[in-house]
Order: structure tokens, then C-alpha cells, then sequence
């Protein structure tokens, strides 16, 4: 059994180590860079990206014992420029971190969503979204994936959007209705003549989801 909720300040510390221990390190960007290896590695710039998420919109699903086994980390962005990436890469703390940076930045100068949805000022950003091993394949992030939704409609966000870097997550993200607005193989986010990041087969595309509610 398990329940889920919205993500409260006292939940913060305790969402920030489930995700050490699962998103940090499954995540193929991080892990193409070799960023972090383990829970107990210093993560300074993914730290304060995910912190800057919570508590906020975000969800979690917690065990009958209270401990956390999912979390869908979640934000309110503008359409233009929906994370702040020059600011991020000028104060980026890793050399590997700032790879992933300049890829994102890349990414949405390539994609122009703003041109593919010119009437919206934001959309509700699925950031982050991690099961523990153990709890995977028993509907948790299809309830958490509901909740998300549900708490657009609330807010009278029209459109959900959802960065896919795994090949795993893309395919979830079409189960659960979202449509690719954009796709580009890995080796073509280049920067001097060579492809900035490479993460391991199956993952070898950087795709962009989006759904919209009506």
C-alpha cells in the first residue's frame, strides 16, 4: 500500500536524499558525464536545481511505514526560457554539470517551443520523476502522473511538458498520452566539433514531451 501527497517543506530533506539515491544516479545524462556516481557525492548544482523545484507543485508517494518510494518533482515555467540556463551555467560549480547545462541550453534554442506554442505564457514542468526499485511496476507513477495533471487544471495551465532523457521515460511518457514535439539524437547537441554528451545504448535521443488538457 502506499499513498500519495502533495511534497511539504518538512518532506524537503528527506525528498532530496530519496533522490540521490535513485534519480541521481539512474539519470543517463548524469551518469554520460559521470557526474554522480554514488548518493554520498557532492552534487552542489543538481542540489540547487532540485531544491529550487520543492516544495512547490511537486508530489510524492510514501509506504505504510512513511518512507518515500516515488516523486514526481514539478514546476510552474514560462514557455520562453523555462529554467534560467545562462544564469545556471555562469554559476555552474562542476565542469561535468556544465555539459548538461550547455545541452539544455542548446535544446530549446533548437526547439523553439515558444513558436510551437505561441499563445501560452506557461506550462506545468514535470522536471524530475523517480520510483525506488522496489515499488516500481505497481501503478505509483501513473497515480503520480494523474495528480500532476490534475493539479495543471487547477492552475489553468493548459500544457504539461516533460524532458525524456532516458529511453525508459519516453516510452512512459507516450503511455500516458504526451506527444513528442521534439527529438534529436545525442551525437547532434555538438559544441567544438564534438558531441557534448553520449549516454549509454539504449538512450540515444534527448526528446521533449507535451500534453495538452484541452
Amino acid at each position: 500500500m502506499y499513498s500519495v501527497s502533495r511534497i511539504c517543506e518538512r518532506d524537503v530533506e528527506d525528498v532530496m536524499t530519496f533522490m540521490k539515491r535513485t534519480f541521481f544516479i539512474d539519470e543517463p545524462l548524469y551518469k554520460g558525464v559521470g557526474y554522480c556516481n554514488s548518493a554520498s557525492d557532492d552534487t552542489p548544482d543538481l542540489d540547487e536545481f532540485c531544491r529550487a523545484a520543492l516544495p512547490g507543485v511537486s508530489l510524492m508517494a510514501k509506504n505504510e511505514e512513511g518512507s518515500i518510494v516515488a516523486t514526481l518533482i514539478c514546476g510552474i515555467s514560462p514557455i520562453v526560457n523555462p529554467t534560467d540556463f545562462l544564469s545556471a551555467l555562469k554559476n555552474c560549480k562542476c565542469p561535468k554539470y556544465k555539459k548538461v547545462i550547455q545541452m539544455m541550453i542548446l535544446r530549446e534554442v533548437i526547439m523553439e517551443i515558444w513558436n510551437i506554442y505561441p499563445n501560452e505564457k506557461q506550462v506545468f514542468e514535470i522536471k524530475m520523476a523517480s520510483t525506488d526499485a522496489k515499488w516500481r511496476n505497481k501503478g505509483i507513477m501513473n497515480q503520480l502522473m494523474k495528480e500532476a495533471e490534475n493539479a495543471a487544471k487547477e492552475l489553468n495551465i493548459r500544457v504539461l511538458r516533460i524532458e525524456t532523457s532516458s529511453a525508459y521515460s519516453a516510452k512512459s511518457a507516450e503511455r500516458h498520452g504526451y506527444k513528442c514535439v521534439f527529438s534529436r539524437a545525442y551525437t547532434e547537441f555538438m559544441l567544438d566539433g564534438k558531441p557534448l554528451i553520449l549516454p549509454e545504448p539504449p538512450h540515444t535521443k534527448d526528446n521533449v514531451y507535451v500534453k495538452e488538457l484541452y
